[in-house]
């Protein structure tokens, strides 16, 4: 089986690849700053793929859903993947049972921020991709909750998004999962989106920015572990 992992930012990155032992291999035909790590087992091949960072100071890693795209299309395009796994980081709804470092397995996702007010559009703009019977069962082997997400170009909640995160029941705010599922269903290939809980975006008295950087390393912590676990279910 073919395996690629999306992880957007290197720092989530690092801790799955070390988690592994992957090994960094040849860049894809194509100037987009990425980077790729591999490894081979008796039952699958996995490819990671890093988005890379911006060229020029300051240097962070490329978020959101446009480098999410040009990713996904990238490794689709060139690698042929039976299915994609986008790993990552995702604000949690207290509301909703969350709390900083739990892992979430994602059973439907939305974008958040795709508001546009015409007929057809407003039902189709959203999203709503609904992930495949295997996620569920992996959720289910390793106890996790199996939830809907949802993702947004912004970082911050502005009160439109939060009444979208509301009504679809969103459990995790991201920033990539829906453009990569829409991409894999235009290629009609399997997705699954697993993310760590690194900020609670209901909690009022404390900014999510200042909860994401002191909660980063246990989140990538838990979810390199958890990536650890759902591979060795294609090893039974």
């Amino acid at each position: 089986m073919n395996i690629v992992l999306i992880v957007t930012m290197s720092e989530e990155a690092q801790y799955i690849i070390d988690k592994l032992g992957l090994k960094e291999c040849n860049k894809l035909p194509t100037k987009y700053p990425h980077r790729l790590f591999e490894k081979k087992t008796e039952n699958y091949q996995l490819t990671l793929i890093e988005n890379g960072r911006y060229a020029g100071a300051p240097d962070v890693s490329l978020i959101g859903t446009v480098a999410a795209s040009v990713a996904t299309h990238l490794v689709i395009q060139n690698l042929n993947p039976d299915l994609v796994i986008n790993a990552g980081t995702a604000g949690g709804r207290k509301a909703m049972g969350e709390k900083i470092g739990d892992v979430l397995v994602a059973s439907q996702v939305y974008f958040h921020d795709h508001r546009v007010s015409l007929p057809g559009y407003c039902e189709k703009f959203p999203g709503g991709f609904i992930a495949k019977s295997r996620s569920q069962k992996i959720a289910e082997k390793l106890k996790l909750p199996f939830v809907i997400m949802s993702s947004g170009n912004s970082f911050d909640m502005n009160d439109e998004d939060k009444k979208l995160i509301e009504a679809y029941q969103s459990r995790a705010k991201e920033m990539e999962l829906a453009a990569i599922a829409w991409m894999c269903e235009v290629h009609e290939i399997e997705w699954m989106g697993i993310k760590a809980i690194t900020d609670i975006i209901d909690d009022e008295l404390k900014p999510s920015a200042e909860q994401f950087f002191a909660n980063l390393k246990l989140a990538c912590e838990n979810l390199a572990t958890i990536v650890e676990a759902a591979l060795m279910t294609f090893d039974g």
